[in-house]
């Protein structure tokens, strides 16, 4: 997978706020990626580091399995203003590459807290479809 994944990203409230958010992620065709986001949670944007121009949340990396069937896994690396965070995913790809659905497998917060988020994405593919897919072995 190479190329920009937009997110229209609504992860459902949790009990204790309500977010919504969108983010648009980098796959660079060989297992490794990097994110920008902006979330709010009840109204308020999230703090952590942001682009002084666009708000958006920077410095969000990580990696990214894509198996022959389509469906594979990434962990994406979050700095927060209290530590960093981990998010890893499940994710499906569809329409030969142009969407792409997740959900969150595991969330691990910068307090070390038990999280059991329920979020899940949809998202399309910006410019032009390639099938440069990572996966174990080598891309195709």
């Amino acid at each position: 997978m190479s190329g920009q994944i937009v997110y229209p990203g609504r992860p459902p409230g949790t009990q204790v706020e309500t977010r919504d958010g969108v983010a648009m992620t980098h796959f660079d065709g060989y297992g490794h990626l990097s994110q920008v986001d902006f979330v709010m949670a009840n109204g308020t944007p999230l703090p952590g580091a942001a682009d002084t121009v666009t708000g958006f949340h920077i410095n969000e990396t990580g990696t990214y399995t894509v198996y022959a069937d389509c469906a594979g896994r990434a962990e994406i690396a979050l700095q927060t203003p209290i530590g960093p965070a981990k998010i890893s995913l499940m994710l499906v790809l569809g329409h030969g590459g142009r969407t792409l659905h997740t959900v969150v497998s595991h969330l691990a917060p910068p307090d070390g807290s038990l999280a059991l988020p329920y979020i899940q994405s949809d998202a399309e593919k910006l410019g032009v479809v390639t099938t440069n897919f990572w996966h174990p072995g080598g891309s195709r």
